[in-house]
């Protein structure tokens, strides 16, 4: 009878149906009764069944270190990338039994690099759907910033330059209070700072928020229409400041 260790390290080549029938059995019987074997072989068993389905290719420099390692009476090597080569490899399980260490090996290992494989497609469609989440929200709130510009309902504000003639950027705040900030013509701003937006509430001035250094359409809260009753845009370092010190580029009329 094997031990723990000694079946654990069967479990990669248990998934790829990789070991003779007495093995087979006994891990069988262990996955029967040892939760932790369990779960790590159902781990194998969906990885595998998902680069199947992705079709993605496998690291071929892990293929070679592997193949590097057999002696040079073993068959030529070619990393399995898709659901048929990986059936190929359970259809092969006759010419299998009494399957040598070293055949184990490579059976384990093919799960490693199958595992490998699929970790960068991971990455690789999260990174795509953080981008998609990106575009996706500024899509909406710049299609939800031109609608409130063209509501009746809103409150209008254009915001001009201080020292030129020019609309810069609008304003629409809707009844709710939900604010909405379009740029028309406010330049980009080099690294390491933001356009920070400023209103005048009573006798305080304080921030809105910040605008980053290449505004789209930007939402904000105004609290309620009427509440601020000036606007202003100054240029400040990344990350905003409490209090600024410098003159506005745009401010409402």
């Amino acid at each position: 009878m094997s031990t723990h260790d000694e079946i654990r390290e069967l479990l990669g080549a248990f998934a790829l149906d990789a070991v003779d029938d007495q093995e087979a059995f006994e891990i069988r019987g262990h996955l029967a009764t040892c939760t932790t074997c369990a779960t790590e072989v159902d781990e194998h068993h969906e990885m595998t069944a998902m680069l199947a389905n992705t079709g993605g290719d496998a690291p071929a420099h892990l293929w070679a270190r592997i193949a590097a390692q057999l002696d040079s009476a073993s068959p030529a090597l070619s990393a399995p990338t898709n659901g048929d080569e990986l059936a190929s490899l359970r259809a092969a399980r006759s010419a299998r039994r009494g399957a040598t260490p070293r055949v184990r090996l490579l059976a384990t290992a093919a799960v490693v690099v199958l595992i490998a494989a699929l970790a960068v497609q991971v990455v690789r469609l999260e990174d795509r759907v953080g981008r998609l989440q990106g575009t996706t929200l500024q899509q909406q709130v710049s299609l939800a910033a031109h609608r409130a510009l063209q509501d009746p309902a809103a409150q209008h504000v254009v915001l001009s330059s201080s020292i030129a003639t020019g609309r810069l950027a609008e304003i629409a705040v809707l009844p709710t209070g939900t604010a909405f900030l379009v740029n028309d013509a406010l330049p980009a701003l080099p690294a390491g700072r933001t356009y920070q937006l400023w209103g005048l509430v009573g006798s305080r001035l304080i921030s809105l928020g910040l605008l980053g250094a290449r505004p789209s359409a930007v939402s904000f809260d105004a609290g309620s229409q009427g509440l601020v009753t000036k606007y202003a845009i100054t240029s400040e370092r990344a990350g905003g400041v409490v209090q600024s010190t410098h003159e506005p580029v745009a401010v409402s009329a």
